[in-house]
């Protein structure tokens, strides 16, 4: 059986009669097979097919060849789950870490094993898990060579194998290694070239697709637009390529930001058109990460449009589904968790059947009395036994112990840094929900009004406190997504205290990412001094303003209010807001000053290194 078949067969997912078809026969063989090899056989062709079209049954079916393979013992089996494992983190969680993990443990099996074919697969996938993983660097990955690691020996067995389709998967590979390692593009379209050589009769069509597709893509990347569009009209003369699900859609997002990096409005409206495209192809095939991606696209082309309107919407969305994709993550670690738990348990339960065991042999010892030579045997033999149960109960009491230390003083830590979150965040809403009450109290006109001014805030508190749950739950955040919220932040505050100016000025970065505490800290740093300007300096106008020089990112928040003893303030005890920013600044490594003198204002200056 030839397994990386199966997965050229079904890396394109086609939505054709045919392509039904084969899916049903595909779940039908696994229903059916009866020997463990043919139930081996059929876990290893459905299991790629179920992962890529999503198939609700995906995850059940993944759990039952787990318990299948270790009835079996079977090696082989391990390396399959494994490798499969990998693909299904990767492709719903974007956990590449994981997926790393277990491919590696696959490969292993694979090459003591001697599996050819499975040997070339796990080459290939461990190649595109390190080109893409997350927690990777470009430098540690050219300094690894993955192409002498990898990919030659994968071009070598798939060569030995004569399988043309095997071929080409591995040169797509080899040319995409290329693309992200080096930005060597000609030699990435000598690779691509070599796959279109290749075509013939008996080349599956979706193998062709995907050679067209990756040269379109490629022809993109180098601006080369007569080319690009060569292999898109050759992608769409294809009767198949109307089904080609997540293909397709990465095509056209290529074309949509081949079009948006040309500044004319009519290449822009053929960025909209391609982008559109890709997105609904996400939409209808219901992929969160590609959804998300072309939220992302679409923002950035309706900005460019100039329609602030579009590109705050799809700017949402983009925000909305990643943080649907953090809610699962996190769902699937506390899954993972719990089944940890679960197995703790079982071992805790084993143990005490060992204990039980344990009092039966002293039972039985006690008849063995006839026999001193037996009994002093069988008394030594019950003896080591207690003694490692004993140890070995020590050891888990121990390492539990540990645990629970870990976790006590891990949970007390992110108790102080969520309560000093939400005290800089949810401490401005809450101030202005106490003045407004308080002239409830003085006022006798306007009470409606401000009784609605009072329901609003609230409700943007609860947006607040969104908006800290999210920046928490992602791993990097773009600059200028810190600096939406504070744009945001500065216009909510403008409604409620409309005596005050509150103004920003200037662009953050284009292509600056922050880590979540480090974005969490410069939103929280600004809150916090534009509170205090409101609160104590008497201001009737606040500019935050954003610059990049020299290698930081600048912000600087500045009233003209009446200024204070920067010395005096500090050394108040009961000054949590002065302390809690310069404290956040320097968890952060920011450069941070204050500059003030009394009747003088106050300017905060935050430096972020890019």
């Amino acid at each position: 059986m030839k397994f990386i078949i199966t997965i050229l067969l079904i890396t394109f997912c086609l939505h054709t009669n045919a392509y039904d078809q084969y899916i049903i026969s595909t779940q039908a063989a696994l229903k059916n097979s009866k020997t463990h090899e043919q139930k081996l056989a059929a876990y290893e062709k459905w299991l790629p097919l179920a992962i890529l079209i999503h198939h609700p049954n995906t995850k059940a079916d993944l759990d039952s060849f787990k318990t299948f393979i270790k009835n079996d013992n079977s090696a082989l089996g391990k390396g399959i789950y494994d490798l499969n494992m990998a693909y299904y983190l990767i492709e719903n969680y974007g956990d590449y870490k994981k997926g790393l993990e277990l491919c590696l443990s696959a490969k292993d099996i694979f090459e003591k094993l001697q599996a050819k074919a499975e040997m070339v697969m796990v080459y290939n996938r461990l190649t595109l898990v390190l080109l893409w993983n997350q927690i990777g660097k470009k430098e540690i990955l050219n300094k690894e060579n993955l192409y002498d690691k990898y990919l030659s020996k994968a071009l070598q067995l798939s060569e030995e194998l004569k399988d043309k389709n095997l071929q080409i998967y591995t040169l797509n590979v080899i040319a995409s290694y290329y693309i992200v390692t080096e930005k060597n593009y000609s030699k990435s379209l000598e690779y691509f070239h070599k796959c279109e050589q290749l075509i013939t009769n008996d080349i599956t069509p979706y193998n062709k697709l995907g050679i067209y597709g990756g040269l379109a893509i490629v022809y993109a990347e180098i601006k080369d637009e007569q080319a690009m569009l060569f292999y898109v009209n050759k992608l769409e003369a294809d009767p198949y390529f109307e089904g080609y699900g997540y293909g397709r859609s990465n095509v056209y997002r290529s074309v949509a930001k081949y079009f948006l990096s040309n500044t004319s409005d009519k290449n822009h409206e053929k960025a909209l058109f391609y982008a559109e495209k890709s997105y609904a192809i996400s939409e209808q095939m219901n992929a969160p990460e590609y959804i998300s991606q072309g939220s992302q696209l679409l923002y950035e082309i309706y900005k460019a449009k100039g329609n602030d309107k579009m590109a705050l919407a799809f700017h949402e969305k983009y925000k909305q589904h990643e943080d649907s994709l953090g809610r699962e993550r996190f769902q699937r670690t506390y899954a993972e968790y719990d089944l940890v738990k679960k197995e703790a348990t079982i071992k805790t339960l084993e143990n005490d059947k060992l204990k039980e065991k344990g009092r039966r042999n002293n039972l039985i010892s006690k008849g063995l009395v006839f026999s001193l030579l037996a009994f002093a045997i069988f008394l030594l033999y019950v003896f080591r036994s207690n003694k490692q149960l004993k140890l070995k109960n020590e050891e888990l009491k121990s390492k539990n112990e540990e645990i629970e230390k870990a976790l006590i003083k891990g949970q007390s830590i992110e108790r102080k840094r969520v309560a000093a979150d939400l005290h800089d965040s949810l401490g401005v809403q809450a101030n202005s929900i106490l003045y407004n009450a308080g002239l409830l109290k003085t006022e006798s006109e306007g009470k409606e009004n401000r009784i609605d001014f009072l329901h609003e805030t609230a409700k943007e508190m609860m947006l607040n406190l969104r908006e800290t749950l999210w920046a928490m739950k992602s791993d990097d955040i773009m600059a200028m997504d810190v600096w939406l919220r504070v744009i945001s932040f500065c216009q909510q505050m403008g409604r409620h205290y409309k005596f005050i100016s509150i103004v920003t000025e200037g662009e953050p970065p284009a292509d600056k990412m922050l880590t979540s505490p480090n974005a969490l800290n410069v939103v929280m740093i600004i809150q916090e001094g534009i509170n205090n300007a409101i609160k104590y300096a008497g201001t009737s106008q606040i500019v935050v303003k954003t610059v990049v020089e020299n290698a930081l990112w600048h912000i600087d928040i500045h009233d003209n209010g009446k200024g204070f003893d920067l010395e005096k303030a500090t050394a108040k005890q009961d000054s949590y807001g002065l302390h809690n920013m310069k404290e956040r600044a320097s968890n952060s490594n920011f450069r941070y000053n204050i500059f003030t003198a009394l009747g003088k204002g106050t300017t905060i200056k935050i430096g972020i290194p890019i």
